[in-house]
């Protein structure tokens, strides 16, 4: 659980090589918080929080292919964010 946020944010002083560095722990923390939560919508909203983090170290990295995944990634994950999201406000009513 928590415990990797501290490693996480270790290896990335240690190994820091500027903003690539910033941004993927960044969203490598934010993936482990969202992955942490018990509600699957709160869940995907943390994890959708990452994905901008995760597209823009691909943009600095030069990673193309990986940006690919990521934006295809970030658009199933929104689908699914939103298809949930209408599903809880339908169950409410």
């Amino acid at each position: 659980g928590y415990v990797f946020l501290p490693i996480s944010l270790a290896i990335g002083a240690l190994t820091y090589s500027g903003l690539s560095t910033l941004l993927a722990v960044t969203a490598s923390c934010l993936v482990m918080i969202g992955r942490m939560q018990r509600d699957t919508l709160r869940m995907r909203g943390v994890q959708l929080t990452a994905s901008p983090f995760g597209a823009a170290h691909d943009v600095v990295v030069g990673a193309w292919p990986a940006l690919v995944g990521a934006l295809l990634s970030f658009a199933i994950s929104a689908a699914r964010f939103r298809k949930e999201l209408r599903s809880r406000r339908v169950s409410k009513s």
